[in-house]
């Protein structure tokens, strides 16, 4: 099935007018021409033909249809922040402990020793300055789908100043000399940030018609044709130059009939 956007089809049908009337004028220059050299005729005014108003009624056959969606990183800051949070209280509470996976604790809570007392636990204010940037730059992702990149970078980054922060540094690398730790954690956050994604407008883009006369006559009910009444109007411009006096500038104007 032959399918084109509809507005390509009603422009090429305006243009095609437009080619249609140019047509017309040429043709009447060149009767102008021969009525000019000829003694009799050149006192005659020339024919030219001009429509004042032209209306069209255009049956269209609906043929399918183009959508664009608007995919955003939809975790609010707050929330985003505290999931963090929570994922880096694991984190330490894991390279405390020495196990080989991350615990799964409160948001702002770290196990000091299984079974022992809980250490409360709050982000600094470089964490938090870290964490809004990494929210800020995901909700600006161009491409939300594809938030890995953005993810790796933050991650490393808050987690490199938690553990500082912590004193954890050599702990963590004697625990995990291939990163695996840092690897897991990030999976389960990716995980996340694309669970956060989602499509927050859909619109059409583009209206598909075929253009095919025999389909719109033969393969078509009501459902799947609607019909354009287009009223063209005919009004004629004229492109001038003006010079000015003063500075010998010249503009081009617009002048309508």
């Amino acid at each position: 099935m032959a399918e084109i956007t509809l507005a390509e089809y009603t422009g090429y049908i305006f243009v095609e007018l437009v080619r249609a009337r140019e047509m017309a004028d040429e043709y009447s220059r060149m009767v102008a021409e021969r009525y000019s050299k000829d003694s009799v005729l050149a006192s005659f005014s020339t024919p030219r033909f001009k429509i004042p108003k032209l209306e069209l009624t255009i049956p269209v056959l609906i043929s399918g249809a183009k959508f664009s969606q608007v995919v955003r990183f939809t975790l609010p800051r707050e929330e985003f922040r505290m999931m963090l949070s929570g994922r880096l209280a694991n984190l330490l509470s894991t390279v405390r402990l020495g196990q080989g996976q991350v615990l799964k604790l409160k948001a702002d809570q770290v196990l000091a020793a299984q079974g022992a007392r809980i250490i409360r636990w709050k982000p600094s204010s470089a964490i938090t300055l870290q964490m809004n940037r990494f929210h800020m730059e995901l909700v600006g992702n161009a491409d939300a789908r594809r938030p890995e990149t953005i993810a790796k970078a933050n991650w490393a980054q808050l987690v490199d100043i938690a553990l500082l922060e912590a004193g954890l540094i050599d702990a963590y690398k004697i625990q995990n000399p291939g990163n695996a730790l840092f690897e897991q954690s990030l999976a389960e956050l990716i995980k996340t940030i694309i669970d956060a994604t989602l499509v927050s407008n859909t619109r059409i883009q583009n209206l598909l018609v075929n253009p095919e006369t025999n389909n719109v006559k033969n393969g078509s009910d009501e459902n799947s044709v609607f019909v354009i009444r287009a009223e063209m109007t005919e009004e004629g411009f004229f492109v001038k130059t003006v010079k000015d006096a003063n500075t010998g500038e010249e503009k081009k104007i617009v002048e309508f009939e």
